[in-house]
């Protein structure tokens, strides 16, 4: 054996983390994807992109102003409270403006994203590619919440503002992020499932844009009217221990699928009874409970139906259904 064979197997090989080949690996498969930087390039360098993001900050902006306004007018010299009370009026305003945008933008954004191929003639030479259908669905998805992302990133600063007047903290403004984005994924993939088998874009809209107004306003308000009419009618809160975990694990159950009633009650276990991830309550019969906060069982439904929903686009891209 030679000097240099021995010195060779005496120096430690180099290794390279297994985060750092994560990120290595995802730097190269975004790199890669064709498809991710074609939708980048035809919505980002569209003057009507700029001119959208410039009028939703200019809106929210707008909107800031009239709530400091009405506020001001009111009282001549701000208390503490009244100042607590300006910060989170504007947080949650600009919070509510950008669900609103984004459940109705997000399914339109993605809902011709495969149907439209269709339509165009394009899809067939498409697959004839060597780009997988998990590269392309994936590819598409991003392309698409890309914009609605950046609507939620242009209103950080203007959220930030609720920072300055008080009674926010950075833990209901992370939640509120996971929320928004959750549900931007959660409903550009409903958009692409429904196109990847609907090959009429208008169609695919339509259904995505009903499932969209399904979960974020039907549900809640069928929720709000039932959950009413049980509880007055049967008096769960003199129904034993038993019934009362039932029908409420019920209605957290319903409740998680839904935004706005996840950021609601939320927010109750923040602000009221400082809970960021568990509330222990006591029923009347004297069993103890540990309640989950809504926003846990958001994260977790919400993945899991992205993930599900991705799934079965993919499997409808590689065998179309007939």
């Amino acid at each position: 054996m030679t000097t240099s064979e021995t010195t060779a197997r005496s120096l430690p090989l180099e290794t390279t983390p297994p985060e750092k080949k994560s990120r290595i690996a995802l730097v190269a498969w975004v790199s890669n994807n064709p498809i991710l930087f074609k939708e980048l390039r035809s919505r980002m360098r569209n003057i009507r992109s700029l001119a959208s993001i410039t009028l939703y900050i200019a809106l929210l902006s707008f909107v800031i102003l009239l709530i400091y306004a009405s506020l001001t007018s009111l009282n001549n010299y701000l208390q503490m409270d009244t100042l607590r009370s300006l910060g989170r009026s504007i947080f949650f305003t600009v919070y509510g403006l950008e669900l609103i945008i984004i459940c109705m933008t997000t399914p339109a954004l993605t809902a011709g994203a495969i149907s439209h191929e269709k339509e165009q003639q394009t899809y067939d030479l498409l697959r004839t590619t060597l780009l997988p259908a998990r590269d392309l669905i994936l590819g598409k998805l991003l392309g698409a919440i890309s914009f609605a992302l950046l609507f939620i990133l242009a209103a950080i600063p203007l959220q930030a503002i609720a920072l300055i007047f008080g009674g926010l903290t950075a833990s209901e403004i992370f939640i509120s992020q996971l929320i928004l984005l959750l549900t931007a994924l959660a409903l550009g993939s409903f958009g692409l499932f429904f196109s990847s088998f609907i090959s009429k874009t208008r169609i695919a809209t339509g259904a995505a844009q009903i499932t969209s107004l399904s979960l974020v306003l039907i549900i809640p308000i069928l929720l709000l009217t039932s959950v009413l009419y049980v509880e007055n009618r049967f008096a769960i809160q003199q129904q034993s221990d038993l019934i009362q975990i039932l029908f409420y694990s019920f209605v957290w159950l319903i409740g998680i699928t839904n935004p706005v009633f996840t950021a609601i009650v939320t927010e109750l276990f923040l602000f009221e009874e400082q809970a960021l991830y568990f509330l222990t309550q006591t029923l009347q019969g004297g069993t103890t409970v540990l309640i989950p906060s809504p926003w846990l069982g958001f994260a977790v439904f919400y993945s899991l139906l992205i993930f599900t929903l991705l799934t079965l686009a993919i499997r409808n891209i590689q065998h179309p259904p007939r």
